[in-house]
C-alpha cells in the first residue's frame, strides 16, 4: 500500500514573520501526526521577496532575470530552512529540500512560466479567445466545492472565484477563456478595480 501524501502551502500571507513558523509547525504536525506523509511548499517570509527584488533594482533597473531568479529563490530556500530548524526542534523529522533535487524545474524565460507570461499579454490586450472556456472552469470549481463540502472541508478561495466567474458568464463570457473573468468589475469607494 502507497503512502498518502498532502501538500501544504505557507505563503507570505502565512508566514508573515518568523514568529509565525510555530504555526506552520503545528499545521505540519498535524497531519503527520494523523499518518500522511507531508510536502510543504514555502514562500519567503514576509516581504523578504520585495526586499530581494528592491536589492536587484538598486543595481540596476531591469536586472538580469536569471540572476534575478537565482536571489529571489533565497527567500524560499531560507523560509524553507527555518521551518526545518523549527521542525526538528519540534521533534518532527523533515529534510529540507531544494526543487532542483527532486527534479522540479521550470522551462522557459525564469521569472515567468509561459502560461502566465501569454495569458497575462492575453489579459491585457482583453483576447479572450478560448483556451479553457470559463464555464468549464465554473463546473471544475464546483465539482471540487460540491466535494470539499461533503468533506467538510471549506475552500474560500474557489467560492471567491465561483463568485466572480458567474458574474462574468452572466455577461455572456461562458464560451470565452477563463481569463475573461478580468471583465467582471466591482466598485469600491468610487473606484472600479479589476478582479
Amino acid at each position: 500500500m502507497s503512502e498518502k501524501i498532502i501538500v501544504l502551502k505557507f505563503g507570505s500571507s502565512v508566514l508573515r514573520t518568523s514568529e509565525d513558523l510555530p504555526n506552520a509547525v503545528h499545521e505540519i504536525y498535524r497531519w503527520v501526526r494523523s499518518g500522511l506523509r507531508v510536502i510543504a511548499v514555502v514562500s519567503a517570509i514576509g516581504d523578504a521577496t520585495d526586499r530581494l527584488l528592491a536589492n536587484a533594482r538598486a543595481l540596476s533597473p531591469a536586472p538580469e532575470p536569471f540572476a534575478t531568479a537565482e536571489l529571489l529563490a533565497t527567500g524560499e530556500r531560507a523560509s524553507a530552512a527555518l521551518i526545518g530548524v523549527a521542525l526538528d526542534q519540534a521533534g518532527v523529522v523533515a529534510r529540507v529540500l531544494n526543487p532542483r533535487e527532486i527534479g522540479l524545474t521550470v522551462a522557459g524565460s525564469p521569472l515567468a512560466s509561459p502560461y502566465a507570461t501569454n495569458k497575462g499579454s492575453a489579459m491585457l490586450k482583453a483576447d479572450f479567445v478560448p483556451g479553457f472556456p470559463l464555464r468549464h472552469a465554473a463546473k471544475d470549481a464546483s465539482l471540487a466545492a460540491d466535494a470539499a463540502y461533503n468533506h467538510g472541508l471549506e475552500l474560500p478561495l474557489t467560492a471567491a472565484l465561483l463568485g466572480r466567474w458567474h458574474q462574468a458568464m452572466a455577461l455572456g463570457h461562458g464560451e470565452d477563456d477563463v481569463a475573461s473573468a478580468i471583465t467582471v468589475s466591482t466598485v469600491t469607494s468610487g473606484q472600479q478595480a479589476y478582479i
